[in-house]
């Protein structure tokens, strides 16, 4: 046993040691890029494929929906992605906008000043008149399975066209991954539409996408893969009846 501790206390002292320089490397290289939580978050947000993807879709609800999940599902991955949780915090700006060369989606994020936890409101134009209006909050650390974590919300609705609007909500824990650049997260998606499609999709600790799409009590989608880029909405086959109200 005396020969088992000399031999576990330095191997500790290394491990902890280890991890704190590659959580103070990747702080230090963060920072030094400028960036802060809301600028990344609009940064993602200009990523607007899936949404004319969606738009593309149309009268098909189901598919639409299904692509407006892969949109958020893509934003959230790309504006956590490596960015130590601290981060977000750090020199926070009253409001961010920029504009995406190609697309000339205009995307903008505006810290609020007087909420309790930090709440970022945001807003995405394209030039077809697709809009997105949302807000991310980002609740207090906590130790969930012994790694740093915080909550973190989405609240967002997305008008494809006049006639067609989706509302989705996520509820997740954001995990560090202390020792390399990727980022974990865990927790559910709930979206509905306003033609009677309703879903809920299940984010587990590595990634797994398992989710449904519903539409009066019956299966009209499967949503599967993996976060961040591995998403595949599966749509069912209706009856002439049933495909009459997609």
């Amino acid at each position: 046993m005396e020969i088992n501790k000399r031999v576990s206390l330095p191997f500790v002292l290394v491990a902890t040691g280890a991890t704190a320089a590659a959580v103070a490397a990747r702080l230090y290289t963060a920072r030094k890029s400028g960036q802060n939580g809301a600028e990344l978050l609009t940064e993602a947000l200009l990523e607007t494929e899936a949404l004319r993807d969606a738009a593309r879709s149309l009268p098909d609800s189901a598919t639409a929906l299904g692509h407006c999940v892969n949109y958020l599902l893509r934003f959230t991955a790309a504006s956590i992605e490596g960015v130590p949780l601290g981060l977000h915090l750090s020199h926070p700006q009253p409001s961010v906008t920029k504009h995406h060369p190609k697309t000339q989606a205009v995307a903008t994020v505006v810290t609020a000043a007087d909420s309790p936890s930090l709440r970022f409101d945001y807003a995405v134009a394209l030039p077809d008149g697709t809009e997105v209006r949302g807000t991310r909050t980002l609740g207090a650390p906590h130790l969930s399975s012994l790694m740093p974590a915080r909550s973190l919300t989405d609240t967002l609705q997305v008008n494809l066209t006049e006639n067609y609007t989706v509302q989705m909500e996520t509820e997740i824990d954001v995990f560090e991954n202390l020792l390399g650049w990727q980022t974990r997260c865990k927790g559910t998606v709930v979206l509905r539409d306003n033609l009677g499609n309703v879903g809920r999709i299940q984010v587990t600790p590595d990634g797994s996408l398992i989710g449904t799409i519903t539409r009066g009590g019956r299966i009209v989608g499967r949503v599967e893969g993996k976060m961040p880029a591995d998403f595949r909405f599966r749509p069912y086959e209706l009856t002439t009846d049933e495909g009459s109200n997609r």
